[in-house]
């Protein structure tokens, strides 16, 4: 037991020490992270207000962390930090098919930039499989604009369903009381 208990401390001293990649973990928005997540959608929209991110998140939020659904939101956290968000729905195309809609993406966490982007890109492939989705669709805001080029599959040869990523240029929406989703996409310039 002491064996097990000290190696769990040596593994957290290396890790925080940077020797040993943060574990992170993929998990839907639950009640108690909706105002945590705030501080990362307003690096996708400033203008954004504590209130409207609440009208946009609280009616996608589950129950259990591992309560993935559509629409919703998913989150990449390490150390009970929450580093990485996207809010998602699977839609139906007018040729039949469904299409998993990702949007308001947004990677905080600098220094572990590229394993946050591909446990979220992981998460959204994970979503659009288990919902019977035929493909990927991405806007990606300002703040994210560089998960075009690694995330960008159109022929589905890279990963395992087409990814369509698109730059946000639809101009800064704010919600409305009668329901309308948020957008937390910044202007074009």
């Amino acid at each position: 037991m002491w064996e097990l208990a000290r190696l769990t401390q040596v593994n957290e001293t290396m890790r925080s020490a940077g020797k040993i990649p943060c574990r992170m973990n993929l998990q839907a928005l639950t009640p108690l992270f909706v105002d945590q997540a705030y501080t990362l959608a307003r690096e996708a929209n400033t203008a954004l207000t504590l209130e409207d991110w609440r009208r946009f998140a609280t009616p996608r939020t589950v129950r259990e962390p591992t309560e993935l659904k559509s629409p919703g939101i998913m989150l990449i956290i390490s150390n009970d930090i929450i580093r990485g968000l996207a809010a998602f729905q699977s839609t139906d195309d007018p040729n039949g098919s469904r299409t998993l809609c990702a949007e308001h993406i947004v990677i905080m966490d600098r220094a572990r930039k590229e394993q946050v982007s591909r446990e979220l890109l992981a998460g959204l492939l994970d979503m659009a499989l288990r919902d019977d989705c035929a493909k990927v669709h991405a806007v990606l805001p300002r703040s994210s604009a560089w998960l075009d080029k690694p995330w960008s599959d159109p022929g589905g040869s890279v990963y395992r369903l087409p990814i369509n990523c698109v730059r946000a240029t639809v101009p800064l929406a704010n919600a409305t009381n009668d329901g309308t989703v948020v957008s937390l996409r910044t202007p074009s310039a």
